[in-house]
This record gives C-alpha cells, structure tokens and sequence, in this order.
C-alpha cells in the first residue's frame, strides 16, 4: 500500500529539492514517496502542467518568478501517469501539459513523461496495463506517449510500480546535483548549436560544423554562446574568409581584443591564457611566412 505525504515529510520550511503540487498529497493520487522529504509547490501544475519538480536550488517554489528560477537552473518538470491515468490522459491532456512546460522556458530534457505501470499486448493487439484491458490498440498508445516527445519533451523509461517511485527521484535529484556540478557543455563538444543546415540541401539535414569551435570549446569557461560571440566577431573582420584557430586563439587571449566580445571579460581571457600556457607579459600573434601564416609569441608592447 502506497505511503503517502505526511507533516513530516513535506515540512515547507526545508526546501527540499523534490517539489510536488498540493493535488499530489491527496491520496487518490496514489503518489508513493516513502520517506523523500518533498516541499509543496502549491501552483507547480496548474503554471507548468508538471505533477513534480526536482531541482538543484534550495529556495521554494511558491510564485511564478521562484519556478522559473528553478527551471532556468535546470529542474526537471516531471508529469506523472499512473497505470489507467495513462490511458484517459492520452491527446489532449497531455499536449496541454508539455505546451505549459515549454511555454515556461523549460528545454526538452526537462519535461518528463514518467508512466508507473506494465504496458502489454494481447493477441489481438490490444493494449493492457498490468493485466488489465485498456480498450485501446497497443500502438495507439504507444502513439500517443511518442506524442510528448513529439511536442518537445521526453519519455523516461516506464516504472512496473508505484513502490519505486522513491528511489526514482533520489536517482534523478543526483543527476540534476550532477548536471549543476558538471554542465553538459563541458562534456559535449559538438552541442547543436554548432550544426548548420546547408542551403542547398533539399532534405535540409543537419551537418556537423568541423572548425576551430570545437577545438575551443576545451577552454574552460568558453562555453558554447561565448564562442559562438567570439566567431562572429572575427566574422566581421573577415568578411568572406572563415576566422582561423590561430586568430581565434590571438583574441582569446588578449585582454582587450577579449574583452571586446560580448559576455567575454577578463576573467575569461585569463582563463584562455592559462589553458593556452601564456606567461604574463606575452601575446598571441600572427605572421605572414611564404604567404602562410604562422603563431608566435611576442612580449606586449606594455613590457617593452
């Protein structure tokens, strides 16, 4: 038998990380949390469409300004199906809900599906739910939870029972801890934002920009938006030529051609210098050497 929310457990004043709306406490919403410690988020569905909220800030999310702080730090806005619920929530409901979380900002790997329950087909090709008929196709259920993806969310792999419920969040609060501690940006280093679409390209599929970017985006610090300023930058000096490594690297690493980009600040170029091995006093340069251009290094015209 389920355990549900009790004063204990969804003490306001903690904060906790796992966030759930008011409507989650009642009991016939066969929510099972064991003993996480959640915090109520009174208008979490009825602003978002989420059931649950998981996130690295530990403020409340009592107002509309706190949700979106914690979306923007990356929450996960999750919408729970339980068994049947499923069933009765396929098309509308569920488009309602995903286009409240991507109204409010969230991206794709924010906004879950999570359906508790064992999804099976009968001979006949008619789904049932642990065991128990459905009266709808199999495949027209499955369509209908592609649907979420489809309207720009995910779907979580499926849980056979409410039980598990506890565990799953703990398991996804230690990602969200993960994804704060460790940005993806760091670790991906062909983000989408380096993908273009050719314009003479009838089936307009994606390519994979293979440049300097990439080689860039080793830098820390130099996120993907940092770099992006930063080629668009030497773009417009270089009009139909595309920037090189080596002149990326020069402005990198100089203060005030640096601190030129917008976003870019000292702090970054210091970093672009650590990462580049530059001691204090010595700048990035380039020199025409048989109509190719070559890197050195040079003393400032400031220690000279």
């Amino acid at each position: 038998m389920p355990i549900f929310l009790n004063e204990e457990i969804y003490n306001e004043k903690e904060h906790e990380m796992i966030f759930v709306d008011f409507t989650e406490v009642r009991e016939e919403s066969r929510l099972s949390l064991g003993d996480v410690k959640v915090t109520i988020a009174p208008d979490l569905e009825a602003l978002t469409g989420a059931d649950l909220m998981i996130s690295g800030l530990t403020m409340p999310a009592t107002s509309e300004v706190l949700i979106r702080k914690h979306i923007e730090s990356k929450a996960l806005l999750i919408q729970r199906k339980h068994r049947m619920d499923l069933v009765s929530s396929l098309g509308d409901r569920l488009k309602k809900s995903i286009a409240k979380m991507r109204a409010f900002g969230a991206s794709q790997s924010q906004c879950v599906l999570l359906f508790i329950g064992v999804l099976t087909i009968d001979q006949e090709g008619n789904a049932k739910i642990d065991g128990q008929a459905t009266g709808r196709d199999y495949w027209s259920i499955l369509a209908g939870m592609d649907t979420w993806v489809k309207y720009g969310g995910v779907v979580a792999p499926p849980l056979s029972k409410a039980s598990l419920i506890p565990k799953w969040l703990l398991m996804k609060e230690r990602h969200v801890k993960e994804t704060i501690a460790v940005p993806r940006k760091d670790l991906i280093l062909t983000p989408d934002i380096l993908r273009v679409v050719e314009n003479d390209d009838p089936l307009q599929e994606l390519v994979v920009i293979k440049d300097w970017r990439q080689t860039v985006l080793c830098c820390p610090g130099w996120g993907v938006k940092k770099v992006q300023a930063l080629y668009h930058a030497l773009k417009e000096l270089s009009g139909d030529d595309e920037p090189t490594l080596i002149e990326a690297m020069a402005w990198m690493s100089d203060e005030e051609l640096g601190s030129s980009i917008p976003g870019v600040g000292k702090g970054l170029v210091k970093k672009a210098r650590d990462w580049m091995g530059l001691e204090d006093g010595r700048i990035l340069s380039t020199t025409p050497d048989n109509d190719k251009a070559t890197i050195n290094t040079r003393i400032s015209k400031n220690e000279t």
